[in-house]
């Protein structure tokens, strides 16, 4: 199956999410800074409003930071692109595709993340299509 994170120290890890604007300047010192610390576990690129090439050039940028660091790569909405970059997997939310259409382009081994919007029937149909793990929603406001 997929890669499972596990931390060596069995220290709760963070899972990372870009910010939606990234900011070259500012996003690209502070993410090497921030892989390399160790306690990141799962970084998400979630940028909305990119175009593919965009998402595409980034996650050219991104991804040999976090394979370097046994980070995991998971591209926000997009199952396509994420098989065309090599990502770890793909989040998924309640308007993009379906979970079985997803799992069908990114096959077994990929991870793919549901989100659930706090709600308990959601996240056990999403275990039940085949998500390999859950959200229930953010914190804040994003």
């Amino acid at each position: 199956m997929f890669r499972e994170v596990r931390r060596k120290n069995n220290k709760p890890g963070i899972y990372l999410i870009s910010p939606a604007t990234i900011n070259e300047n500012f996003f690209f010192n502070k993410f090497k800074n921030l892989i390399s610390s160790g306690l990141i576990d799962i970084f998400q690129l979630r940028v909305k409003n990119y175009s593919d090439r965009e998402i595409i050039d980034y996650s050219k940028k991104l991804l040999p930071i976090c394979k370097n660091y046994n980070v995991v790569f998971i591209l926000n909405d997009r199952p396509d692109l994420a098989k065309l970059i090599e990502a770890d997997g793909v989040h998924l939310g309640r308007q993009d595709m379906s979970i079985k259409d997803a799992r069908e382009i990114l096959g077994r081994q990929k991870i793919i993340g549901s989100s659930c919007y706090n709600n308990i029937s959601q996240s056990i149909k999403s275990e039940y299509l085949g998500a390999n793990y859950i959200a229930y929603g953010a914190f804040f406001k994003t």
